[in-house]
């Protein structure tokens, strides 16, 4: 009973700590997890049987010295994969600080891009209002021109439905929604390093620069949108 029960922890950690150097693979990790315990647990289990009999005493004691030190030979080489999760366990607070620090610069990514086009917003109709201001004073009708206005419409109209374009392109339909998934797989993944799951923490910082890299490559696309202005608009790059 103590032989299996020494296989079955001797394999979990091992599983853990495989999973630790080939970064998540699962697969791998449980085949050799399950090689490394068998083995052991079978050259044990070998040398338990070999101290029971009584027959043939000293075939089976030669027996048992060469069990003994093929067990020694294999623990030797597996103690390295066995002990890696306590190494990695060791550094736990760091790896937690600079995997939350990610995380929450991450969070900051949507603030940032908000920011980035509210401000644009705010620069594009002030652009506006300022070509219909000297237009209808007689001053310039150049930039007038330039942001596409029609003559004989309503300027203010035609001012609030261009910021209308520009609003949908910056905050396009689904935008709210891309935030809040993105926004709960951030907070789920903090859970995950805060409370130190083994395999999950693995998920979370093979996953994390590519979900951020997918996320920032959307908002860049976003603010690619360029609308008739007299100077080009400077797009967002938010690299993480």
């Amino acid at each position: 009973m103590l032989t299996v029960l020494g296989t079955l922890g001797f394999g979990f950690f091992c599983f853990l700590s495989v999973n630790f150097l080939s970064l998540g693979d699962t697969s791998l990790s449980i085949i050799c997890a399950v090689i490394i315990s068998l083995i052991l647990g079978g050259l044990a289990f070998g040398v338990k049987l070999v101290k029971r009999t009584s027959r043939n005493f000293k075939t089976f004691i030669i027996w048992e010295w060469v069990l003994i030190f093929l067990f020694v030979v294999v623990a030797f080489f597996a103690i390295f994969p066995f002990s890696h999760y306590f190494v990695v366990s060791a550094q736990k607070e760091n790896i937690q600080n600079k995997v939350v620090s990610n995380i929450t610069q991450a969070e900051g990514l949507f603030k940032a891009y908000e920011k980035y086009a509210d401000d644009r917003l705010k620069m594009y109709r002030k652009n506006l209002e300022s070509a219909v201001n000297l237009k209808e004073r007689r001053i310039n009708d150049q930039d007038y021109k330039n942001f596409g206005f029609v003559e004989g419409t309503d300027n203010n109209t035609q001012v609030e439905n261009k910021m209308f374009s520009l609003k949908a392109q910056l905050y396009p339909s689904n935008y709210s929604e891309m935030k809040q998934i993105d926004s709960s797989w951030l907070s789920d993944a903090k859970d995950k390093v805060t409370s130190w799951s083994p395999t999950d923490i693995v998920k979370v910082v093979n996953t994390l620069k590519v979900e951020i890299s997918s996320w920032n490559e959307q908002l860049k696309s976003y603010s690619s949108f360029v609308q008739k202005a007299k100077k080009q608009p400077i797009l967002i790059s938010v690299i993480f």
